[in-house]
């Protein structure tokens, strides 16, 4: 997931790119367990939600769930850990 997101800002070397990128990292890294399971079959594998539910056993409404409760647990932590980094760099 990490090195196909990764690809995203390679483009991208500004530094808030960079800032982006580090976030997204240090975000990434508190995915775990299941969460990180389906995330990884998602981006790393390529898969729909439908075959993740279908490999799973589970339905694929459930793990659109999950899919977007991750998206938006890694949305809130990047965007909080940016501006963390913006109210040091005012300083």
């Amino acid at each position: 997931v990490l090195d196909l997101l990764e690809a995203e800002f390679d483009d991208a070397s500004t530094p808030a790119a960079n800032q982006q990128k580090a976030a997204l990292n240090e975000c990434l890294a508190l995915v775990e367990g299941y969460p990180r399971r389906v995330l990884e079959m998602r981006y790393r594998d390529g898969l729909t939600s439908s075959q993740i539910a279908e490999q799973l056993d589970k339905r694929a409404d459930a793990i659109y769930r999950v899919l977007t409760r991750v998206r938006a647990q890694l949305r809130d932590c990047i965007e909080a850990r940016l501006a963390r980094l913006g109210e040091v760099s005012d300083d």
